[in-house]
């Protein structure tokens, strides 16, 4: 399957059609990453006669989320994910996007190595450290900034990623010995693969 087909079963027959028939992804306007007072967020769907369904907690959209009317007024961090069912159509794919607001001292941060900021939305990773038990990576928002050829990596540059991800702490000595932590970050697909 590419990234656009959705998988899941039928609910209806489509004699003369394709049974992969769905609404087109919903996209984000701004595009996903940081900002550094408010955002409006707008959402489009190409399909005509979809509506478009939405959380901010991260959960997948289901048919009883919250219905997109009017733009969104961002002025914190926050995970959006929307999903476009449509009348004949199945649902399209579930789409994502996250704002991650900065704080006032890092607006004018940049650096010669590339930055990585990742929002943990108020889960606190680091308690998780008892070696002697499994720990699930935890469900994170992140954003890469590069550095150019002759530029520093800048947080208010067009970032290179922005996308979900899954966080924990990793390797015994680092979980319970030292102060700084190593972590172990993964990048997610919308289906946490």
């Amino acid at each position: 399957l590419t990234s656009v087909q959705v998988q899941q079963p039928l609910t209806a027959p489509t004699p003369g059609m394709a049974n992969d028939a769905s609404a087109e992804r919903v996209t984000f306007s701004p595009a996903a990453g940081v900002f550094t007072a408010s955002v409006d967020v707008s959402l489009t769907v190409a399909t005509g006669g979809a509506v478009i369904r939405y959380t901010l907690d991260g959960s997948q959209p289901t048919e009883s989320s919250a219905l997109y009317t009017e733009p969104l007024h961002v002025t914190g961090s926050l995970r959006l994910r929307a999903r476009a069912p449509a009348p004949g159509l199945l649902p399209g794919p579930v789409a994502s996007a996250g704002y991650i607001r900065l704080a006032p001292d890092l607006q004018e941060f940049s650096s010669n190595l590339p930055v990585i900021i990742i929002d943990t939305f108020g889960y606190n990773v680091d308690q998780e450290h008892n070696p002697a038990t499994y720990y699930p990576f935890r469900p994170v928002y992140a954003v890469f900034f590069a550095t150019g050829v002759t530029s520093r990596a800048a947080v208010t540059n067009v970032p290179q990623f922005a996308g979900r991800g899954g966080l924990k702490v990793r390797g015994w000595s680092s979980a319970t010995v030292w102060d700084k932590k190593s972590y172990s970050l993964e990048i997610w697909t919308e289906d946490d693969r």
